[in-house]
């Protein structure tokens, strides 16, 4: 039996995946195999030394998210088993020894996840779970008692550590090729492995541990998670299933439905639907049995909305009274207080809420101070109604949703939006500062417009160059301040939009106005329509025009090579 160990990684810790490759090794020496490490767009590449020859490296220049990144690891897979793992876990010395035996084409195998030290037990696969009180959709929950037997049925998978033969493998058609990002990967697996007739087992003495990480590495914008949601519905469920699973969600945003109706998205579909073996009314009752569909004993598929349209008829009068609420006067549980750029920002978080949690949402450089400071900022996530949830900041409403991650989305823009309103010395934007050639380059946008991977492909080329000065200042979606009044006169302005799909890349100057409404995309939430910060931007905006450019692309390295051939003609013009 040869066994492919599939990694998917970005801008992980070197030294947590090289733990992670090196536990494998040491519990794989009576075995047959290979290392597949995917690097999805890492900010900086992963590199290996060239004695590496059970890795095989496979990186993909944009971040594609890991169902995509997983499908491209398993296409170079060559083992008769494939373990699909995270990048930070710890391994029991027999895994295995329990989890290999086990292994046949009838069902995904999980194994049974500890904590990172190996010392206590967390879950044991997930159930299913239908989030009715806000509408939310699939979600799931960890099983935390143990089962019963050494290998026992479990509802659907949780994707820290699985496997599966090649040939379950390939008779669920691999990983979906839709999803954007991360989310609902796991239940789309999980379903379609019911309806295609294969089970979902956990091994109970195959021990490995997982490292939770306080953030994620990949950007992952609301509309990203939404339509995972959607896509999943649309290719898994029977027709009439999904008609009325329809009737008990939020309508997805316009970008969503466009999405939606793209051609991969049914091309997937029939894929899908021609591997069915079992109806929805044969497998759903036993994975959700509760949730929005009653299934009843009869052949045909009978579903029914429990009680779904007072739902939303309670969260849309929930919407309006707190349209009419003075939302100021709201009493928040918890608050904290933090510094950033000199500007005191009170943080106040009402409902169930962690401070440390929301906090990992503020800019990077943000510190703690007594909330007996003054603040210029009261940023107030507000949840007074049990389903909806507020971003309000300095009496403003930034946004209102049943998702709190929506909000906790916005919550840069918002502190970024208002500082610059409120300081005239300083601009803050979404972006990398990066030096090269002596040159001083400012790429604006956020990791969703791709400024990363062009910035990595750019440190790349630039250190092949020998004696060139390269600096950067480099965060994952930071907030860089640049002082309005002592700009550089060798420093350019690019802003950054990565394309959907095949674009010629090219720079294109700016005008004033151009580069404007350009600026307002980065550093204005989309749901605030602040008029405060048109002056002060416009200002910047005017300053800075004679060295702003635009770029679009699609391919990170052809943008930068763009970028680094402009660079190189303008230092020999200057």
């Amino acid at each position: 039996m040869r066994v492919s160990f599939v990694i998917t990684s970005r801008d992980e810790d070197p030294r947590t995946l090289t733990a992670t490759i090196h536990g494998i090794k040491m519990t794989a020496l009576r075995y047959a195999y290979e290392i597949i490490i995917v690097d999805d767009g890492s900010h900086i590449p992963i590199r290996f030394n060239d004695d590496a020859e059970d890795i095989v490296l496979i990186r993909s220049e944009v971040a594609v998210g890991v169902s995509k990144a997983r499908r491209k690891g398993c296409l170079s897979a060559s083992g008769d088993v494939l373990i699909i793992l995270d990048a930070h876990m710890s391994f029991d010395v027999e895994w295995l020894d329990h989890l290999l035996p086990a292994i046949d084409d009838n069902a995904i195998y999980c194994c049974a996840c500890w904590d990172y030290a190996l010392t206590a037990p967390r879950f044991w696969g997930a159930d299913f779970v239908w989030d009715s009180e806000r509408l939310r959709g699939l979600s799931f929950e960890p099983i935390r008692n143990p089962p019963p037997t050494p290998i026992s049925d479990a509802p659907m998978i949780l994707g820290a550590c699985y496997a599966f033969s090649a040939r379950t493998y390939a008779t669920l058609g691999g990983f979906s090729p839709l999803y954007k990002i991360w989310g609902y990967d796991e239940q789309d697996l999980s379903l379609r492995a019911r309806i295609s007739g294969l089970q979902i087992r956990c091994i109970r003495d195959a021990k490995v541990g997982h490292l939770d990480i306080r953030t994620q590495n990949w950007a992952l914008p609301p509309e990203n998670l939404s339509f995972n949601l959607h896509a999943l519905l649309a290719t898994v469920l029977e027709q009439k299933t999904l008609e009325t699973i329809l009737c008990a969600i939020p309508d997805p945003r316009p970008q969503v439905k466009r999405w939606l109706n793209e051609p991969e998205v049914e091309s997937w579909r029939k894929m899908v639907q021609a591997r069915r073996r079992y109806s929805d009314a044969e497998i759903l009752p036993s994975v959700l049995n509760q949730g929005p569909l009653i299934f009843h004993p009869e052949a045909a598929l009978r579903p029914e909305i429990l009680n779904f349209n007072e739902a939303r008829a309670r969260i849309s009068a929930e919407e309006r009274q707190f349209k009419a609420l003075p939302l100021t006067k709201a009493i928040s549980s918890s608050s904290s207080q933090w510094s950033y750029l000199g500007v005191a920002i009170h943080l106040k978080i009402e409902g169930s809420l962690s401070r440390d949690n929301v906090s990992n949402f503020l800019p990077g450089s943000s510190r703690p101070i007594p909330e007996t400071v003054e603040p210029d900022i009261v940023v107030a996530l507000l949840n007074t109604h049990g389903c909806m949830y507020v971003l309000n900041v300095n009496g403003a409403q930034f946004g209102q949703s049943t998702v709190i991650t929506e909000l906790l989305g916005l919550l840069k823009f918002a502190i970024a939006s208002t500082i610059n309103g409120l300081r005239t010395d300083v601009i803050l934007l979404h972006g990398v500062r990066l030096e090269l050639h002596g040159m001083l380059l400012h790429l604006v946008g956020s990791a969703a417009d791709g400024i990363h991977t062009v910035a990595a492909s750019l440190l790349e080329f630039a250190d092949e160059q020998k004696g060139q000065t390269v600096n950067a200042h480099r965060a994952v979606e930071d907030l860089v301040a640049i002082n309005r009044d002592k700009i550089r006169p060798n420093a350019t302005f690019l802003r950054l939009v990565r394309m959907p799909t095949k674009a010629a890349t090219g720079l294109l100057s700016l005008t004033p106005a151009e580069w404007l409404m350009e600026l307002l995309q980065t550093v204005i939430p989309p749901t605030a329509g602040s008029q405060s910060l048109l002056e002060p931007l416009s200002r910047f905006a005017e300053k800075t025009a004679s060295e702003s450019m635009l770029c679009r692309f699609e391919n990170a390295g052809e943008a930068a090579a763009a970028i680094e051939t402009f660079i190189t003609e303008k230092c020999v013009r200057d």
